[in-house]
């Protein structure tokens, strides 16, 4: 809460978030760094073993939070994977500010 908190302050002095922090709510911290990874590295083929070794998680958990996002519109499939393919995703504008 206090983190939602010192959104709402940096916002009310003009400074914006980097993402809309309401789309996040309720998301787990894996869902959320997924996200923040995709964005980070920009629009691209990610496998799940590579994800999950990029951020020492389990595929499992890659694979669960990669569909929340999905779900949420927070993150885009642009092609999605197939046997040994890897899948490109990218990370969808409504979660940045600007959008």
């Amino acid at each position: 809460m206090e983190a939602v908190e010192a959104l709402e302050s940096k916002r009310k002095r003009g400074r914006p978030p980097a993402f809309k922090p309401e789309r996040f709510r309720d998301l787990p911290c894996v869902a959320k760094l997924l996200w923040f990874y995709i964005r980070d590295q920009g629009e691209g083929r990610y496998s799940i073993r590579e994800l999950a070794e990029s951020l020492d998680l389990t595929t499992a958990a890659v694979q669960r939070n990669l569909k929340a996002l999905v779900e949420r519109g927070l993150l885009e499939v642009l092609e999605p994977p197939a046997g040994s393919r890897p899948g490109t995703y990218r990370a969808a504008p409504g979660g940045e500010s600007g959008a």
